[in-house]
């Protein structure tokens, strides 16, 4: 007579049914702090941060030239602290009567390198022939000529809501402005870029110099020549 069937029971979960488990969120103890006023300073944020928990590193991001980028990173000594800075300072202000700052987890990705921008799209796969594929404020723009080369820039990852008197307003400090234009679909929607032409090549290059990588309407914009000016 064989032997019963014994079926031995195990609470040890098996290979699949642990890999099938999704692990739990890990948690950043670095928060992400934008539309900073260009004031602040890396000692002002870090003072403001204070409240929420020990600062271990506060930093105002900075262009080459040593301006501010209307942004900065905080560490804490532990996630509990990031959180709960994101939950009570939000929506703060770092200087009396200044901006409204927003604060988020830090979602830097360690495999792209900070301030990398996506690469500008060649001007067809913008909307069409050369002199034909911008518009400004919904009219198509002349064909350039070649008289503005050196002296208009290209400004890339712009606000939806920007328009071509904030986008002049913005880059004034760097020269005098001829025009500032934003480019639009032909639904007169932005496309989340703008031109600005300068009197001087110099405007151009204090431009790119002193804005690229600057928050604006918070968001960090890139600047360069405009190749098709």
């Amino acid at each position: 007579m064989a032997d019963p069937e014994v079926v031995v029971e195990s609470d040890v979960a098996s290979q699949e049914e642990v890999a099938s488990v999704p692990a739990p969120k890990a948690y950043s103890a670095r928060v992400y702090v934008g539309n900073l006023d260009y004031a602040v300073t890396s000692e002002m944020l870090g003072a403001h941060m204070a409240p929420a928990g020990t600062v271990v590193s506060a930093e105002v991001m900075k262009t080459f030239s040593g301006r501010s980028k209307g942004c900065g990173v905080v560490e804490f000594a532990d996630t509990a602290d990031a959180q709960k800075a994101i939950n009570t300072l939000n929506d703060t202000r770092v200087i009396e009567d200044g901006r409204l700052i927003f604060v988020r987890e830090d979602r830097e990705d360690s495999s792209v390198p900070a301030g990398t921008f996506p690469a500008r799209a060649p001007r067809g796969a913008r909307g069409g022939a050369r002199g034909g594929a911008r518009s400004f404020g919904g009219e198509p723009a002349p064909a350039p000529t070649g008289e503005n080369a050196g002296k208009q820039v290209f400004v890339g990852n712009l606000s939806y809501r920007a328009t071509w008197q904030d986008l002049k307003d913005f880059f004034r400090e760097a020269g005098e402005v001829v025009r500032a234009d934003i480019l639009m679909n032909r639904d007169r929607r932005s496309k989340g870029a703008g031109v600005v032409l300068f009197a001087t090549e110099e405007g151009a290059q204090n431009a790119i110099a002193s804005f690229n990588e600057v928050e604006f309407q918070g968001r960090p914009v890139y600047v360069k020549l405009d190749e098709f000016s």
